[in-house]
């Protein structure tokens, strides 16, 4: 006990100030305890993921509409070659396709099973069959969307354990309906029936927990409203670095998301707002003061209330679903400023999960940064 007492003593003089400093500074408690903080912060690197972290697959195995691109930012930011859907297709289109067959024959060989607890004979099994197909894959560090990476049926979590026994996975944490309301404005979404998709969310859901129980060290379980570095960090570096400087690329502007709807969103409008501005926050400097919709503007945080752009039709712009022939596809093809006010554009490189309205400057139609739409 002595020796413990004794090294963190030599640890308390090497990183806060002395006891003399503290008495003729007139310093508080909570000074010495904020420049201990301070100094021992600048002892530690920046997190960066070296051979030790890259030994582990990182999967932010989560259902879509979870904040998983946010999360395949930050690994990205953190070290990881994350791949998500965008990046498996340009670097081989056929790169997943081509192993459907395989993949779908070896989910059925797990269906049912715990994953945490596979029989050896299906392992082998199944790394047999998705050797080439590992090896496909295997120059990523990370899979933060589809086809790998989201949490689903069609690639269970038992292969990924199977496949990467090291792996290590994130769960977040995102309640049904929330999450319901933003599955349906992707592709397709709305064509599932809600019984089915709370069903199937359930059962990934508990799939995770139960796998958590038992493998408690590799997966990560957070509440979407808690996504930031400091869980994330911890679970993939424990204490041994700090977070980048970098702002944790979550498109959630907390006080911009509401549950507004339509309805409610138009009589919030305010009396001093100008219709112009219902259009584009960005036509008229009074918008950003007058119009509550357009408060992120003035206060520097560019994303919008959802319920306006449910209103606006942002989602819409996604161009995986395009169905109209007289929709313009992009900005510089608008020829007056109500119709360049109409038109929004996928910002987040064809993930869909972000979108932003074109600006009218000059008499012209420019791709824009000021004011988006975030499909969480």
């Amino acid at each position: 006990m002595q020796g413990l007492l004794f090294v963190a003593c030599i640890q308390l003089s090497c990183v806060g100030p002395s006891v003399a400093h503290v008495f003729d500074e007139g310093l508080s408690l909570v000074q010495v305890k904020a420049e201990s903080r301070a100094s021992f912060s600048q002892t530690q690197t920046v997190c960066h993921a070296g051979p030790e972290q890259l030994r582990h697959k990182v999967f932010v195995h989560s259902l879509p509409k979870a904040a998983t691109s946010s999360v395949g930012r930050a690994l990205n930011l953190l070290g990881y070659e994350d791949c998500h859907e965008d990046w498996l297709r340009s670097a081989s289109p056929n790169q997943y396709s081509k192993h459907w067959d395989d993949i779908e024959a070896a989910a059925k060989m797990v269906h049912g099973k715990n994953p945490a607890g596979i029989p050896q004979d299906i392992q082998k099994k199944v790394q047999s069959l998705l050797a080439n197909f590992k090896q496909d894959v295997d120059r990523c560090q990370s899979f933060s969307d589809l086809s790998i990476g989201h949490a689903s049926q069609n690639f269970p979590l038992a292969l990924k354990n199977i496949l990467w026994p090291e792996g290590r996975y994130i769960w977040i944490n995102r309640p049904f309906e929330s999450w319901y309301t933003s599955f349906v404005k992707q592709k397709d979404g709305s064509k599932i029936p809600k019984q089915k998709l709370h069903e199937e969310y359930t059962r990934l859901k508990d799939e995770a927990l139960a796998f958590r129980k038992e493998m408690p060290d590799k997966l990560l379980f957070v509440e979407i409203e808690e996504v930031g570095w400091s869980p994330i960090v911890k679970f993939l570096f424990d204490d041994a670095c700090t977070p980048p400087q970098d702002n944790f690329p979550m498109f959630v502007n907390q006080r911009l998301k509401n549950n507004m709807t339509v309805a409610e969103g138009t009589a919030t409008q305010g009396t001093n707002c100008l219709p112009i501005c219902w259009n584009s926050c960005l036509n008229d400097p009074s918008c950003a003061t007058d119009c509550p919709y357009c408060e992120g503007i003035q206060d520097g945080y560019d994303y919008v209330p959802d319920w306006r752009c449910d209103m606006v039709g942002a989602w819409d712009w996604c161009p995986w679903y395009y169905t109209s022939d007289n929709k313009m596809k992009n900005c510089g093809d608008a020829l007056s400023k109500m119709e360049c006010g109409q038109t929004w554009f996928d910002a987040s490189g064809g993930w869909c999960d972000v979108f932003s309205q074109c600006v009218w400057v000059d008499e012209k139609c420019y791709y824009g940064e000021l004011q988006k739409c975030y499909n969480r």
